[in-house]
C-alpha cells in the first residue's frame, strides 16, 4: 500500500551512488518463506544484491560477489536461500535451512 518498493527504486535512479540494507528474514522470529522486496527493488532499479551472512558459529562474515536478478526468479531464490541455508546466526533455530520457498 505503502509503495516501499517504487520509492526506493526512485532514489536508485535519482543518485549516483546509494546503498540499501536489509537485514534478511528470521532475525526475531523463525519464518517459512522469504519475503520479496529486495528482490524487486534490486530488479527494479537494476542494482546488483550482494548478500553478508553472520556466522556466529565460526565467527566469520560470509559475503557473496554481487550478482544481478535474471529472468528466472525461481532460480534466483534458490541461490539465495542456498547461500543462507548454511549459515549459523547468533540463535540457530532461526535460521533458514528449512525453507524452501519464497513469497
Amino acid at each position: 500500500n505503502t509503495h516501499f518498493v517504487d520509492k526506493l527504486v526512485e532514489i536508485f535512479k535519482n543518485r549516483s551512488e546509494f546503498v540499501l540494507c536489509i537485514s534478511p528474514e528470521g532475525t526475531r522470529e523463525k519464518v517459512e518463506r522469504l519475503r520479496t522486496g529486495f528482490y524487486f527493488i534490486a530488479k527494479k532499479a537494476n542494482v546488483p544484491i550482494v548478500m553478508v551472512g553472520l556466522d556466529f558459529e565460526n565467527k566469520h562474515f560470509i559475503i557473496s560477489p554481487p550478482f544481478n536478478t535474471g529472468d528466472d526468479e525461481e532460480k534466483d531464490f534458490k541461490n539465495i536461500i542456498d547461500f543462507f541455508a548454511p549459515i549459523k546466526g547468533k540463535n540457530p533455530k532461526l535460521g533458514l535451512g528449512h525453507i524452501k520457498e519464497y513469497s
